[in-house]
């Protein structure tokens, strides 16, 4: 009876060893896609708040009167600020929200906006800043 018995504990152990070596690499590998989430999910924030923040922008009305992007540009920015509060994403040091006027070929705004990335476990290095630019052309009426 003695011989069963320990084939089973010999196997049992051996699979314990297996799991050991197999287990720091299942971790890395772990760590490595949630940390490659996170930066994708803050990508889309950021990427967002420049986009909806440049639409925002080129349909702010602004009087004939006044210097063009006097009304639209501040506008915008904080459109975009309040988006990335909004998303958890408070614009803090090293954040940059600016947005921009350009009138070649046609007149545009622009909106760009950098963010220092902030890794959720720091494993896995991709980059420090996340940034955006996106244009959206104003139609004059």
């Amino acid at each position: 009876m003695n011989g069963p018995r320990r084939r089973g504990w010999a196997h049992r152990a051996a699979s314990a060893v297996e799991f050991a070596l197999v287990l720091p690499f299942l971790l890395v590998m772990v760590t490595g896609v949630m940390e490659f989430g996170w930066y994708i999910s803050q990508a889309i924030v950021v990427s967002r708040a420049a986009r909806d923040a440049s639409r925002y922008g080129a349909s702010v009305y602004e009087r004939p009167e006044l210097t063009p992007g006097s009304v639209a540009l501040p506008e915008a920015e904080a459109f975009a600020l309040t988006i990335l509060e909004g998303a958890n994403r408070p614009c803090n040091e090293g954040c940059v929200v600016q947005a921009s006027l350009d009138f070649e070929p046609f007149e545009t705004i622009v909106v760009h906006i950098s963010v220092p990335y902030e890794p959720l476990i720091g494993m896995v290095t991709l980059g420090t800043t996340i940034e955006y630019r996106f244009a959206t052309a104003v139609e004059v009426q």
